[in-house]
């Protein structure tokens, strides 16, 4: 950004060198030009060199490289002797710094309950972030004025934090709504049980109807992220079956299958 600055003094220079006489008190080319022609152009040509002689002297006062350019021009006298023009420097070299993203990578309990994070970047700089309660997957937080610095005097530019949550154990999210995959045994399913299970807030009873099948949804009101409208924990049922890694339990499966006839795959015939 300073490199644009310098840039615009070059132009600067060139331009307040070839206006004249405000910055040499020579008469050149340009008075020459609107001498014959009628005062209040006259006027515009003074008023011009004018501005550009008060611009350059207050960057002349206030920057050391824009002074080693000014002197390479040979304007540092008529700068000394300008009046400050403070209404042209702001327009001519002011400018908002550049707005700058990074991700930030937390856990699905810090998403959940919200947290401080304290971030370090590369130039040495650090930050302590909230992040406020129920942040999503891509929701991008704006901190106001830590972006890149602005240029001759502008405001800094805003710093924006794109949020990543860490994959869980055993939790996913879609959306607001926390899905979990929850074991139970095939007696539990086809019994009926109320078993206990994990959320983000802590753990609950959840009870399990009789008759349930792999994949059936139990809904958890309010139990996902937090937010304008609360997501949901969604309960899915697994059954799992117990090994018939001995004799005893192969016995029972032989029952089972002897006493309880039972075909799940009757509706592909």
């Amino acid at each position: 950004m300073r490199g644009d600055l310098h840039f615009q003094i070059q132009v600067a220079c060139r331009a307040a060198a070839h206006a004249g006489t405000a910055l040499t008190g020579q008469p050149n080319a340009l008075t020459r030009r609107g001498a014959g022609r009628q005062p209040h152009i006259q006027r515009l040509a003074v008023f011009e060199t004018q501005t550009l002689a008060g611009a350059l002297k207050g960057l002349f006062e206030r920057d050391f490289q824009a002074r080693l350019l000014i002197r390479a021009h040979g304007l540092e006298t008529a700068c000394l002797e300008a009046p400050r023009s403070r209404s042209f420097e702001a327009r001519s070299f002011e400018a908002v710094g550049a707005d700058q993203q990074t991700s930030l990578e937390i856990t699905l309990e810090e998403a959940f309950q919200g947290a401080r994070k304290s971030l370090r970047f590369e130039n040495g700089k650090s930050l302590d972030v909230r992040l406020p309660a129920g942040a999503t997957p891509g929701q991008r937080i704006r901190l106001a004025g830590q972006g890149s610095p602005g240029m001759g005097g502008g405001s800094a530019g805003d710093l924006y934090l794109e949020v990543q949550i860490a994959p869980h154990d055993y939790f996913r999210l879609d959306g607001r709504d926390v899905l979990l995959e929850l074991p139970v045994t095939p007696w539990e399913a086809a019994l009926g049980a109320t078993i206990t299970a994990p959320t983000l807030g802590g753990k609950v009873d959840v009870k399990v109807p009789a008759g349930s099948g792999s994949g059936r949804k139990l809904r958890l009101k309010g139990r996902g992220l937090p937010g304008g409208t609360p997501g949901d924990q969604m309960v899915i049922v697994q059954i799992h079956t117990p090994p018939a890694d001995t004799e005893a339990a192969r016995e029972v499966y032989r029952r089972m299958a002897e006493e309880l006839p039972f075909d799940p795959r009757s509706h592909l015939r």
